[in-house]
């Protein structure tokens, strides 16, 4: 359902469900073949977009909430010993996704922000009670502010903070510490020919930091291999052509 306030302004709702059987993989992937149950789920969203002209401000935001039965993960029996992937009992996945776009100065400096709330969590398992799921960042935020010239040149930092740790074991005995990057972007626009080139650095300050995480039971709090480093300073260069 959707509501119109003006053309430039709405607010939405919805409701889904999901179905996911397990593949044979998951069936098998224990000392035997494992009874995994399908996994079902019911959703609901709110959100709103829009465009505030007066002050050059766009938004597109939403938040939702997930309930889902028989969620499949690989977990740990009340003894530590590892089950495979088993059906989970109940759990919640809910955020908020939130867009936002600025411009200043006759439109010339654009600041464009973007910020995901992951609140991904087990509710009243018999094992890991209401923890949280490993493997996914609470909260994530991207941010670039490019000022372009009328001649075509354009220029910008931009940022991607994840600024808590996260667990990379369900029994959240064992986090990936959080992390903020520093790039930047300069680039020439022709709109009359329809061609844009550009150089982009991202992680300037050379950040050690784990860029994704592998995703088991119970890690006893003990450090294991599963994390996977990120890139340090890299420079991309690129070329787009629209007819």
């Amino acid at each position: 359902v959707r509501y119109e306030f003006k053309p430039t302004t709405q607010v939405f709702a919805n409701y889904s469900q999901n179905f996911e059987p397990p593949s044979f993989g998951e069936l098998s992937g224990g000392p035997m073949i494992t009874k995994v149950k399908d996994q079902k789920g019911h959703t609901v969203e709110i959100g709103s977009r829009g465009r505030w002209d007066n002050l050059l401000t766009e938004w597109d935001a939403a938040f939702y909430h997930t309930w889902i039965d028989n969620e499949m993960l690989s977990l740990s029996d009340p003894l530590g010993l590892p089950l495979g992937t088993v059906s989970a009992d109940k759990t919640i996945h809910q955020g908020i996704e939130l867009g936002l776009t600025h411009r200043f100065f006759d439109e010339h400096l654009v600041l464009r922000q973007n910020y995901m709330w992951n609140n991904f969590h087990f509710d009243g398992d018999r094992v890991y009670g209401n923890k949280m799921l490993a493997g996914v960042p609470e909260h994530f935020y991207r941010a670039d502010l490019v000022y372009r010239w009328d001649e075509g040149f354009y220029l910008g930092p931009n940022v991607e903070w994840t600024p808590s740790d996260y667990a990379v074991d369900h029994a959240n005995t064992l986090n990936a510490k959080g992390y903020a990057l520093l790039g930047s972007k300069v680039g020439y626009a022709n709109k009359k020919q329809g061609w844009d080139v550009f150089l982009e650095g991202r992680n300037l300050t050379d950040q050690t930091y784990t860029a994704t995480t592998g995703v088991i039971a119970d890690a006893k709090g003990q450090d294991s291999a599963q994390f996977m480093p990120g890139d340090g300073i890299t420079v991309y260069g690129g070329f787009k052509w629209s007819m």
